[in-house]
C-alpha cells in the first residue's frame, strides 16, 4: 500500500469553504415501464455508504438501467485560482466522478463540467446513466477536481498545470446495489471438473483499514459441480437454506478473522477507514444489523438471522 503526495497545493477543507463549494447528495433513479422515473431510497445510515432499495420491488440491475443524478455549486470559483489557489489565473478546473465496478471489472470517469477563474456563481448539474449490464454488486463514486485546461508558460509553476492531474477529491462513496449480489460479492464460475468443491471463500486483503471490500472478499459459486442445482435460483431444486449456511459461515469467517487483526480496534470504533474497506462494511453489518461479538456462538447466530431475512424470502 503508497499512497503519493502530490508536490503542488490541493483543494482540503479550507479552500472548499473559501471557495463555498456545495454539493448536493446523489440521487438514484430508474425508468419505470410507464416512462415515469422512480427515485431509489438509501437505507444505510453510514455517510460514506449508499444502499439502494425500492420500495416497489421492481427495480433489477439485469432488467433497468441506472440514473445518477447530483447537483454542483460553486460561490466564489476564483478563490481557487492564482497564487493562494490550485490553478493558474488562465487554467480551468474540471469536476469529474470517477467510477468503479468490481464485481464487473469496468472502470470510467463521468465528466460533470469545468469552470475558470470567474467572481460569478457555478452551477451545475449532473445526469448520468450506467447501461443496465455495465455494473452489479456495488459501484464505488469518486468527485474530484482535476486541471481540465493548461496555462502556456505559467510563472506560477508550483501550482499542477498539466491536463488530468488531480487538484482535490470532494467525497468518496461505496454505493451497494439492490439484489442478491448487493450484501457482498456472489459469483458464479464453472470450474475445472477436477475441482471438488461446491464453493470456496475468498478472503484475500493485506489491510482491512485500506482495501477494498468487494475487490478482496467474495463467494464463488461452482457451477460444474454436480449439487450446484441446490445453489441455484433458476432450479427446481434449489434450497434457500444451503445458501444461507453459506453465507453465514463465509460472514462469520471474516469477522473471526478481523476479530485476531490487530487492526480490529480501529475497525470497531470506525476509525482511520477507507471508504468502502472491508473494515468500514464490516462496521456497516454490525452497527446497521445489530450482529452480536459477545461470542463466537453469537457471532454466527446474528448473522444466521440476517441472512435468513437475506436469502429465506
Amino acid at each position: 500500500m503508497s499512497n503519493v503526495i502530490p508536490s503542488y497545493p490541493m483543494i482540503g477543507d479550507e479552500k472548499l469553504s473559501d471557495s463555498n463549494v456545495k454539493i448536493e447528495d446523489y440521487e438514484f433513479l430508474y425508468t419505470k415501464n410507464d416512462g415515469l422515473e422512480k427515485k431509489l431510497n438509501n437505507i444505510s445510515d453510514e455517510e460514506s455508504i449508499i444502499v439502494l432499495d425500492d420500495e416497489l420491488g421492481i427495480w433489477s440491475l439485469d432488467n433497468e438501467n441506472l440514473f445518477l443524478k447530483r447537483k454542483f455549486s460553486i460561490e466564489k470559483p476564483y478563490k481557487l485560482f492564482g497564487e493562494n489557489g490550485v490553478a493558474d489565473e488562465l487554467s480551468e478546473i474540471g469536476l469529474a466522478i470517477q467510477w468503479y465496478s468490481s464485481s464487473t471489472k469496468l472502470r470510467g470517469v463521468i465528466k460533470v463540467g469545468n469552470f475558470g477563474c470567474s467572481y460569478k456563481p457555478v452551477s451545475i448539474f449532473l445526469k448520468h446513466k450506467f447501461e443496465k449490464g455495465s455494473i452489479k454488486g456495488s459501484i464505488s463514486l469518486s468527485t474530484i477536481f482535476y486541471i481540465s485546461k493548461k496555462t502556456p508558460n505559467s510563472n506560477l509553476e508550483y501550482l499542477a498545470n498539466e491536463v488530468g492531474e488531480v487538484v482535490g477529491e470532494y467525497d468518496k462513496i461505496e454505493v451497494i446495489l439492490d439484489g442478491d449480489g448487493s450484501t457482498f460479492p456472489i459469483y458464479e464460475e464453472e470450474l475445472d471438473n477436477t475441482y471438488p468443491r461446491l464453493w470456496y471463500l475468498n478472503m484475500s486483503w493485506d489491510d482491512p483499514t485500506y482495501d477494498s471490500f468487494n475487490d478482496n472478499f467474495s463467494i464463488t459459486l461452482n457451477k460444474n459441480h454436480k449439487n450446484y442445482k441446490f445453489l441455484d435460483k433458476n432450479s427446481k431444486f434449489y434450497d434457500s437454506q444451503l445458501m444461507i449456511e453459506i453465507v453465514t459461515t463465509s460472514l462469520s469467517t471474516l469477522i473471526l478473522t478481523l476479530k485476531n487483526d490487530f487492526r480490529w480496534n480501529d475497525i470497531i470504533n470506525n476509525e482511520n477507514l477507507l471508504p468502502g474497506s472491508i473494515g468500514e462494511m464490516v462496521v456497516y453489518y454490525i452497527n446497521t444489523l445489530n450482529w452480536s461479538l459477545d461470542s463466537p456462538e453469537s457471532i454466527v447466530d446474528s448473522i444466521n438471522r440476517f441472512c435468513n431475512e437475506e436469502f429465506g424470502k
